[in-house]
């Protein structure tokens, strides 16, 4: 009896490891900059919401900098935007970005 509880412990170890490795598998091969990437129309329509008082719009373009630009400055610049335009998210994104810098030295 012993040996089948140990047979079925392991056989359970190895189903629990596959479906952990097809979730992260999963988790991975879906690139969040791929849903982040911005054509230039799509660029220009969102800056321009972003330009007539939307921070959802300046959200967007934000998060396109930093994840798919790699540009922390143009994403600071953005986030800011919408910080002013009302987002308290964004306002608190500011607000701990700040403090980081400030902690390690950084202007």
């Amino acid at each position: 009896m012993k040996k089948h509880s140990r047979l079925s412990v392991g056989f359970m170890i190895v189903i629990v490891s596959i479906a952990i490795g097809v979730v992260v598998f999963l988790m991975l091969s879906r690139s969040p900059s791929k849903e982040l990437d911005l054509n230039r129309s799509a660029f220009e329509e969102l800056a321009l919401m972003a330009s007539q008082g939307d921070a959802n719009a300046a959200v967007k373009i934000s998060d396109y900098y930093l994840v798919v630009k790699q540009n922390i400055k143009m994403s600071v610049e953005w986030r800011t935007i919408a910080a002013r335009l009302g987002d308290v998210k964004s306002q608190d994104w500011i607000e701990s970005y700040q403090k980081q810098n400030e902690k390690y030295g950084k202007k």
